[in-house]
């Protein structure tokens, strides 16, 4: 059975050896009971991270982050019939910056329990069961798709459900979680249309219906409609591709046409910010020098952030593990995509090519809200790094060639010695941070990073102030 994985895996484009290996010597992981198996673990590290998450509910830091303002705000409009409004604002207007799928979904939360603050928790509720969803689907959509093995699938899964980024995420009032998920479920329903000879126009209509929710929930979807369509051409399933655009064309125009009937109407002073993207996209079209200097300065982000999501305490850099974890596992990261990009072009590979694009020409410094959709298949790659290495470890002492390649071996075990520390060890030193932040009745997201958290005590990342004019706090209400 095991075999059959590894002829899988080739089939589909996977030429990981060093994951082949890997999942062959894990023979136990593929008889017949493995399903069962995986089930039952798979429920016992959900239950344990809902646990976890569950300690990080909490409505003290609600606002602060700006965008989660918003986003009750608008979802409060919607509750209440004032349309797709940030009634926050003087003139109320429209919310044409961010999409309104999520805030759909915290409306409906809002009608049932419309007193504020009390309703904050059933919301944080929401984005809790997203990250659990997102959790299976990755592991489900790794091994169905052949990207890995059961093993390897399980421990991505392990290490982004119990990530510090992944627990302080789990519970914000935010889409992040919620496009994650989405994310996931449309990869792998386009793999499915794409890889089955009877073309079926209903799967093909489920799958661009669910990217087009991608879209509604974030802009930055526009990377996977691209991808999923571009695969499809690749393909020459120009049938399913015709069928998923204007299946793609009826969801997600409407939300267009009512922005661009927007555009003239009354904002308040200022109001740009709120209401588009412009004022931050315009000037880097303008100014081509001005996007050039923007994509080298977040390419030199990129290479200390990536890292950072792996193991959230070295993003201070205050120390010498903190740069040996961040170049040690940028390097590992890169060698694993490399020799994961060697198996062929699959749509995952072509949806982070245009993740990476859009994110690298985003005009905004914070990156890690921006890296969760995509982190399980970043650690995907550190781990094929990872054992890639490993396996030019054993070969070094095989040959006992000379100090230069024992020097080499020892550099190689180094970094695999600090990446794996800092993973398991890292991320267990959060996760205890939390739980006795939460004994101590401490706001745990402001602390669960000890200092390095992305939020700002001024009222959000750019400094702009909290919108709580459109939420009145019901009586004797309270946000301890």
């Amino acid at each position: 059975m095991h075999l059959s994985l590894v002829t899988r895996m080739k089939e589909l484009g996977h030429r990981s050896l060093a994951d082949a290996r890997l999942c062959s010597h894990m023979r136990r992981w593929h008889g017949a009971q493995a399903p069962r198996v995986d089930l039952i673990i798979l429920v016992v590290l959900l239950l344990v991270a809902a646990s976890i998450y569950r300690l990080n509910l909490s409505p003290i830091p609600f606002g602060i982050y700006h965008d989660d303002g918003l986003y009750v705000v608008t979802a409060k409009a919607l509750a209440t019939g004032h349309g797709y409004r940030i009634i926050s604002l003087p003139h109320e207007p429209a919310q044409t910056k961010y999409p309104p799928f999520y805030p759909f979904l915290l409306s409906l939360i809002w009608r049932s329990s419309p007193s504020f603050p009390q309703n904050l928790i059933p919301m944080m509720y929401l984005s809790m069961a997203m990250t659990l969803g997102f959790l299976s689907l990755i592991y489900y959509y790794l091994i169905t798709q052949g990207y890995c093995c059961r093993l390897t699938a399980l421990i991505i899964v392990i290490l982004v459900a119990f990530n510090g980024f992944t627990i302080y995420w789990s519970t914000y009032l935010l889409s992040d979680m919620t496009y994650a998920a989405l994310s996931i479920a449309a990869l792998w329903l386009v793999e499915i249309v794409a890889g089955t000879r009877r073309q079926s126009i209903a799967v093909a209509a489920i799958a661009a219906t669910v990217l087009g929710l991608t879209f509604l929930t974030r802009q930055i979807g526009m990377a996977l409609i691209a991808a999923s369509l571009l695969y499809l051409a690749l393909q020459k399933q120009f049938r399913l591709l015709l069928v998923m655009a204007l299946v793609l064309f009826m969801i997600v125009a409407p939300w267009l046409l009512w922005c661009q009937a927007q555009i003239g109407k009354a904002t308040p002073l200022g109001g740009e910010f709120y209401t588009g993207y412009a004022s931050e996209y315009l000037p880097l079209a303008k100014n081509p020098l001005l996007l050039l200097k923007l994509i080298s300065k977040k390419t030199l982000i990129f290479i200390a952030a990536i890292p950072a999501m792996f193991l959230p305490a070295v993003a201070t850099l205050k120390s010498i593990f903190d740069y040996a974890f961040i170049s040690g596992a940028f390097a590992l990261l890169v060698t694993g995509l490399i020799d994961l990009w060697h198996g062929g072009r699959r749509l995952l590979h072509i949806y982070l090519e245009f993740y990476f694009l859009l994110i690298l020409v985003h005009p905004f410094p914070h990156c890690d809200r921006y890296f969760m959709p995509i982190l399980p298949f970043l650690l995907m790659g550190l781990l094929v790094g990872c054992q890639r290495q490993w396996t030019s470890c054993k070969n070094l002492w095989a040959r006992q060639r000379k100090p230069l390649s024992m020097i080499i071996m020892a550099t190689s075990l180094g970094l695999l010695i600090i990446c794996f520390s800092g993973l398991f060890i890292g991320n267990s030193l959060s996760i205890g941070r939390l739980v006795q932040s939460r004994a101590r009745g401490v706001s745990v997201k402001v602390e669960l990073f000890n200092g390095c958290s992305p939020l700002n005590t001024e009222g959000g990342p750019s400094g702009s102030p909290c919108h709580f004019k459109g939420l009145r706090v019901a009586p004797g209400a309270s946000f301890s």
